[in-house]
């Protein structure tokens, strides 16, 4: 599942692109629970309670904050990437001491909402089978066009070895035209120089 949710981090089920740097230093994972809740820190930003690592929620995915790094994933269960700071949201970005947020409950009356992993997950697994069957059609896609360009080169192959062979055959032509055309040409002159010859020997 771990893959799966690997693949899945860097599409965003939102459709939100993050230019990721990976690492192989990867966070630990959430815990089990089937429902988290998340509370609202300040405008645009949530942050996951009561759990033992910083996590934000603000433009249509998670960020972590874990030992001087910034990690993201899209859903919550996914795999998370490490992120260059110029990929993390101003807003989540500028949050004063992130780890004070670890194991955060909210007090009083406070906006909050949860999150369901396991039907993020089953979106996340959808989308990695979207995904993989638009990956195996541009793969055939591909594949048919490139026995197509290999069927156009044999046959412009096949017109060229043609058009070479009928050249050759022309120019042979036109040797032997022109080899006939010298022979009989030598061959009158030759008989012209017999018959002068001849007419010297007469007079003579």
């Amino acid at each position: 599942m771990l893959v799966v949710f690997l693949l899945a981090a860097t599409v965003g089920a939102s459709g939100c692109v993050v230019r990721a740097q990976t690492s192989a230093r990867v966070a630990p994972p959430p815990p089990p629970a089937a429902r988290v809740s998340v509370v609202a820190v300040q405008p645009g930003v949530w942050v996951v309670e009561d759990y033992h690592q910083p996590v934000f929620f603000s433009n249509n995915a998670y960020w972590m904050w874990d030992g001087g790094y910034w990690y993201q994933t899209s859903v919550w269960g996914g795999g998370w990437n490490r992120v260059t700071v110029n990929a993390v949201p101003v807003t989540v970005r500028r949050i004063d001491r992130p780890r004070r947020y670890v194991r955060y409950r909210a007090r009083g009356t406070v906006q909050r909402r949860y999150v369901n992993a396991r039907r993020d997950n089953r979106r996340v697994r959808r989308d990695v089978r979207r995904d993989n069957r638009a990956v195996r059609r541009d793969v055939r896609r591909d594949n048919r066009q490139e026995r197509r360009d290999v069927r156009r080169d044999n046959r412009q192959e096949r017109r060229d070895v043609r058009r070479d062979n009928r050249q050759e055959r022309r120019d042979v032509r036109r040797d032997n035209r022109q080899e006939r055309r010298d022979v009989r040409r030598d061959n009158r002159q030759e008989r012209r120089d017999v018959r002068r010859d001849n007419r010297r020997k007469r007079r003579d």
